[in-house]
């Protein structure tokens, strides 16, 4: 902020993303920043620049007296702002981080007591369209060569429709890519991984934290240790 201030001093700063979601008020007042989106901002985002753009602040009424934003959620992803990879050196970007990121969901059922993502992104689950997944798998393919990628979602095997729908339109398009993702042992089957092995999965960050069923159970999992060692 302080490098910005000082070499843009016309600039106007939003500050947004998962950390300042969860503490907005002490990162606003941390950073003097001019704006602040508390959860998913993009929509939201757009509007007010589009208002800085016409009239050099925003007009909106939806901004606190200190500049902080509560959008609420987008309920159709699929309406939402697509990424726009033209404004990324996304070769670069691949080369030196190792995968690009693809979220296709938002929302978690599960009610691990430790976890954010119900705090971000709420309890109910949202899903993309995986035809508008695939698409955009296949412009970072042939447009920026990019053959491997991090689903981000919080967890990639729930609903288990939607993750079979995924990989089943990555395999009729033939995108021949790797991947990675977030994985529960709640309701994993040997035929859902038999079938993301055959669409490019090479590894998984299974979330099991312990070995213990009075401690799993404490931690809010939706699963048990036999059924992580049966996963496993």
């Amino acid at each position: 902020v302080k490098i910005c201030r000082e070499r843009a001093p016309r600039a106007v700063l939003f500050a947004g993303g998962s950390a300042f979601s969860l503490f907005p008020e002490e990162f606003h007042e941390k950073l003097n920043v001019d704006y602040g989106i508390v959860g998913e901002g993009e929509n939201a985002f757009v509007r007010m620049v589009d208002e800085i753009d016409r009239h050099g602040k925003v007009v909106g009424d939806y901004a606190d007296a200190r500049g902080i934003v509560f959008p609420g959620k987008v309920k159709d992803l699929d309406a939402g702002v697509a990424p726009a990879m033209d404004l990324l050196d996304v070769s670069r970007y691949f080369s030196e981080g190792g995968s690009v990121n693809v979220q296709t969901k938002r929302g978690c059922v599960y009610k691990c007591i430790y976890c954010t993502y119900p705090v971000l992104e709420g309890h109910d689950v949202r899903t993309r369209d995986p035809a508008l997944v695939a698409d955009e798998i296949q412009e970072a393919r042939e447009r920026h060569g990019v053959d491997f990628f991090f689903f981000v979602d919080n967890v990639f095997n729930y609903p288990v429709w939607h993750t079979e729908a995924i990989c089943e339109e990555i395999l009729r398009r033939e995108l021949k890519i790797r991947w990675t993702a977030y994985i529960t042992p709640a309701g994993s089957t040997r035929e859902l991984f038999e079938l993301m092995r055959r669409s490019g999965c090479q590894s998984m960050d299974l979330g099991t934290d312990c070995f213990s069923n009075p401690q799993l159970k404490r931690m809010g999992k939706s699963f048990d240790v036999d059924q992580v060692f049966r996963v496993a």
